[in-house]
């Protein structure tokens, strides 16, 4: 059984946690009326200190890119759902529609298991770009003298990246750096496991582990059932790792979260995991959230991810001189947490199949080198 695994890249010290200001998705709506006419900069600077207390729909979050002067406003508004991603939709959002009963709601969990075990199987082999958008509140530089922080309080974009993301008889392969355009952080989270480890991880831990009926709430197409979940640490198959940690295979930790199914077909169309760390962890959060949607692949649509977002929370260790000699031995003292997120969009799908050229003896070229490590159709191992 493969593991959903978040990989943080540690490096650097402390930094000061940003303090961000609680508002709400209607609040939000009236800050955007006072926006007009302020410039890009400055926009982005008042999201980046805002930290939602709702989850923002997928609907609300394009009308609010619209109304935004620029990018530079539009990352900021992407860091501010991304946050809220794990969060309740305002309760104006959520359906007045009675709960499912007893028995619907089986047969709803027993028709979800029927599509991932009859069909994600059959899914063909395809790859598809992925686009990261990495957001931190750490420092943008380091007094390399002193080891201290250049103090910064607000969530900030740290880099970007696009790569390929490969799925190959099951399995999920990434090739990186097809189409740089920032240097990402080497400080930032790293999710594996969202196409095919994610929903085995719904197979084996979560159905098996008994959701328990939560809230209708809107979908692109029809309300979605949600359901809740809870799994223990000996149940789990999810595992958080950190690139200095000295166990090459960590242990799995126990998580919750949510589970939205659409009624029609048992298609999943959001899962949400949430770690529940212990405080020996370098990390107090490590979250997951994947959307799912229809794409088409060869001429045919499949139910794959269109959007994830990873959440981490890192704490941080910050080095002093000893207090019993000026010159003696340095002691570490708990540091601020550094936040780190990362908005991952899926597009361009495209189905993975080999091609074969019958040619005349006088276009062969037999001594063509093969195709190189890393080509369309030679991908290197998962990185």
């Amino acid at each position: 059984m493969r593991k959903l695994a978040i990989l943080l890249l540690l490096a650097g010290t402390a930094s000061p946690a940003f303090a961000a200001n609680p508002v709400t998705v209607d609040m939000v709506d009236q800050l955007l009326i006072y926006a007009h006419g302020k410039s890009d900069a400055k926009v982005a600077e008042e999201l980046f200190d805002l930290e939602l207390t709702e989850r923002v729909s997928s609907a609300r979050l394009q009308r609010w890119e619209a109304e935004l002067p620029g990018p530079k406003s539009r990352q900021a508004m992407v860091a501010l759902a991304d946050a809220s991603v794990f969060l309740r939709l305002p309760p104006d959002e959520i359906p007045g529609s009675p709960a499912l009963g007893r028995d619907a709601q089986d047969s709803l969990l027993t028709l979800s298991r029927t599509y991932i075990e009859d069909t994600i199987p059959k899914l063909p082999n395809f790859f598809a770009t992925r686009n990261t958008t990495l957001f931190s509140d750490e420092p943008l530089t380091i007094n390399t003298i002193t080891m201290s922080n250049s103090p910064y309080k607000q969530m900030h974009l740290v880099g970007t990246s696009s790569d390929k993301a490969y799925f190959r008889e099951g399995k999920e392969v990434i090739i990186s750096n097809t189409d740089k355009h920032a240097s990402p952080s080497p400080k930032g989270l790293y999710t594996q496991g969202v196409f095919g480890e994610a929903i085995e991880l719904v197979l084996s831990d979560i159905l098996p582990s008994g959701p328990v009926w939560s809230h209708w709430e809107g979908g692109p197409d029809n309300p979605l059932a949600v359901f809740r979940y809870t799994v223990p640490r000996e149940k789990s198959h999810y595992t958080v790792n950190v690139n200095d940690d000295p166990r090459s295979n960590p242990p799995s930790v126990a998580y919750h979260g949510e589970i939205a199914i659409d009624p029609a077909d048992g298609t999943i169309r959001r899962l949400t995991a949430v770690a529940e760390l212990n405080a020996n962890s370098p990390m107090s959060k490590a979250d997951v959230m994947v959307q799912y949607g229809p794409v088409e692949i060869g001429g045919a649509s499949y139910i794959c991810p269109i959007r994830s977002v990873s959440f981490g929370v890192v704490r941080t260790f910050n080095s002093a001189p000893s207090f019993q000699s000026r010159y003696g031995p340095a002691t570490t003292m708990p540091g601020p947490s550094v936040t780190k997120v990362n908005d991952v969009q899926f597009t361009e799908y495209h189905r993975f199949r080999a091609e074969t050229r019958i040619l005349t003896g006088d276009a062969a070229t037999p001594d063509a080198p093969p195709p190189a490590s890393g080509s369309a159709l030679n991908p290197p191992p998962n990185q």
